[in-house]
């Protein structure tokens, strides 16, 4: 996508709304081409002006997160490694309450591996204890009765649509800094509930399960529709101020990122992930 991204032209790019209204840097190959975007925007405190590059500062810490882990892992011992995990929890603490003291930042915080390693120690967490002695870790699951998992659902709904009333996102503040440990905890428990293979505590949805496996996609291609999008209503004077238009727009980026994604994922990502398959089990 990055690739796809520099090879159009910057004219093209000016007129279709690839970039975006606003301050922000330009593009700059060697930090996109790296997975180094992320801090470049903690370094310049802005965002690249060019769509998708603005959501990539994720896809980065992604990427550090893998090699990160994947030394580790190989590094420490079994025995040791849920202290490691709890150590990093401790450290994205200390990464964002030094951050200030750091980057001095105004608008672009968060945005490195350690301010976020807790989000990945956490789920790293049900991990290991589905690792180390499964069954135990699946039948404790299982005695938890329905009437809390179903309010352990409500509770991260709620938490998803309230959050900025239940968990305020205030720079510098205690709550700032154990916030992604709270909403990493509460997604942890979310998906251990329905770990267990024959539990009778399962949501079943075809177009839940449909999205899911188109979930990268979304992500990926979802701002671009939502930029271009929103630069023709700039540039046609096209108001989106009442349901009419709002209904039209959300179908719009909406219905355009699933089809774009669906043939993503058939032709690029399915592909790729057979030949992985193959080569694994072979």
């Amino acid at each position: 996508m990055v690739i796809i991204v520099f090879l159009i032209p910057f004219d093209f790019k000016e007129k279709i709304g690839f970039h975006m209204v606003g301050a922000g840097y330009d593009l700059d190959w060697k930090y996109s081409f790296t997975f180094l975007e992320n801090y470049k925007m903690l370094i310049t405190d802005k965002f690249p002006k060019t769509t998708p590059l603005p959501v990539f500062w994720s896809l980065c810490i992604e990427e550090h997160f893998y090699i990160f882990w994947m030394i580790s892992l190989f590094i420490i011992p079994m025995k040791h490694v849920l202290k490691f995990l709890f150590i990093c929890i401790v450290i994205s603490w200390g990464s964002r309450a030094l951050e200030e003291t750091i980057f001095n930042n105004n608008l672009i915080v968060s945005n490195d591996l350690f301010a976020n390693l807790d989000y990945f120690a956490i789920g790293g967490l049900l991990g290991y204890f589905i690792v180390t002695d499964y069954q135990k870790t699946i039948d404790f699951i299982q005695k938890i009765s329905i009437q809390i998992k179903r309010m352990v659902v409500i509770l991260v709904v709620l938490v998803v649509v309230f959050q900025k009333y239940i968990l305020p996102n205030e720079f510098g503040t205690l709550l700032y800094i154990i916030r992604p440990s709270i909403i990493a905890l509460l997604f942890t428990i979310l998906i251990s509930i329905f770990l267990p293979e024959n539990s009778s505590f399962k949501i079943k949805s075809k177009l839940l399960s449909f999205l899911g496996a188109r979930g990268y996609g979304l992500y990926i291609y979802h701002i671009i529709f939502i930029h271009c999008s929103f630069q023709y209503c700039i540039v046609q004077n096209i108001k989106i101020d009442n349901w009419l238009t709002l209904g039209a727009f959300i179908a719009f980026t909406l219905g355009g990122s699933i089809i774009v994604s669906s043939i993503s994922y058939k032709y690029l990502e399915m592909p790729f992930l057979s030949l992985r398959e193959k080569n694994y089990f072979n």
